[in-house]
């Protein structure tokens, strides 16, 4: 089981260790840690692709213009989804990615200014087959680093068939907290209902007290 450890500190503190002391905690105590990926990235941001041209000297590959705030970007790109009118993370020439630094380049004779990246790239996922293609309603422009609340680690955990109640995230946070003797914040469960509230759709009466002694809905 994958689990980010921004998100578990939502619900406990986190002990400050450093990452491979804090693995090997876990794993003796039960919990293994298979193996952690750190994702840190920064210069990432909401673009979107204006124009996609065939590259003059590569027949895989595209020339593409992406818009960035109120720049414009010509990038070299191989993807088989990339399309014009897109959102699509982009990286500008400088910034940051797991796996280093983004160089302006010379692709075939045309000058990339900048990546337009996948998932995997961004080390959200192992292997992708095409670049991310953001949500509609997405801001142009955003800085994505803020957006998916950058950096994190993750850890990928291998949880015992008898251990279910670790199966989920609060679970976990549960586990780390009694590990670490921290206190375990309160899961909230309250949901806001929209237009007509629940109630006055439907309503439930218990009419054996005994055979049903408590309903939860």
């Amino acid at each position: 089981m994958r689990v980010s450890l921004r998100w578990l500190a939502e619900y406990t503190d986190l002990p400050e260790l450093p990452l491979e002391e804090l693995c090997e905690r876990l794993t003796l105590a039960g919990l293994e840690v298979e193996d952690h990926r750190e994702i840190r990235a920064e210069g990432i941001f909401v673009g979107k692709i204006l124009s996609v041209e065939d590259h003059p000297h590569a027949q895989n590959l595209k020339v593409c213009e992406v818009q960035v705030q109120n720049e414009i970007y010509t990038t070299v790109c191989g993807a088989p989804n990339v399309a014009a009118g897109l959102l699509v993370p982009f990286a500008l020439p400088g910034a940051l990615l797991p796996q280093g630094r983004v160089e302006k380049a010379h692709i075939r004779g045309v000058l990339s200014n900048g990546m337009i990246l996948s998932r995997e790239e961004l080390g959200l996922e192992e292997k992708s087959s095409g670049i991310w293609e953001l949500p509609s309603d997405t801001p142009l422009g955003e800085d994505l680093v803020k957006i998916l609340e950058l950096p994190d680690t993750i850890l990928n955990l291998k949880i015992t068939s008898n251990r279910p109640d670790l199966l989920g995230v609060y679970g976990l946070a549960r586990e780390f907290s009694a590990l670490f003797d921290t206190d375990l914040r309160e899961l909230s469960l309250a949901f806001p209902e929209e237009e007509t509230p629940a109630d006055a759709l439907t309503s439930v009466e218990v009419e054996s007290g005994e055979d049903c002694p408590r309903y939860v809905a």
